[in-house]
């Protein structure tokens, strides 16, 4: 029984990561915030590029104690406001609008395709 239980354990996948790696594919993210003419909308309203990246910081730095993966980062500091409970949205180039935390979750499949 115990070499079957160790057996499952080897074949389980490592879903933890370090810090250091959850703040580097916050800092990605975040960084891709204006890129490809992409603007990010808080509460119906567009933001530069310069601002919406230092809300999210911001945001993120406030409630850090709460972000232990960057899934939490993208449900619980990217998707939506805090005040008003509506979702961020992005809206790129050719006017397609996207919910930010699909958004963010499809920049984030990438980011760790590209690094695996």
């Amino acid at each position: 029984m115990k070499r079957l239980f160790a057996l499952f354990l080897i074949a389980l996948p490592v879903c933890a990561t370090s810090a250091n790696t959850v703040d580097e594919e916050i800092e990605q993210l975040i960084s891709e915030v204006g890129k490809d003419g992409c603007r990010f909308i808080r509460n119906e309203q567009r933001y530069s590029t310069r601002s919406a990246r230092a809300h999210l910081r911001s945001k993120w730095e406030l409630n850090e104690q709460y972000v232990t993966s960057t899934e939490d980062f993208i449900n619980k500091i990217a998707s939506q406001s805090v005040t008003t409970g509506e979702p961020y949205i992005v809206r790129c180039r050719g006017g397609e609008e996207t919910i930010a935390k699909e958004w963010f979750f499809q920049r984030l499949f990438a980011y760790r395709n590209e690094q695996s």
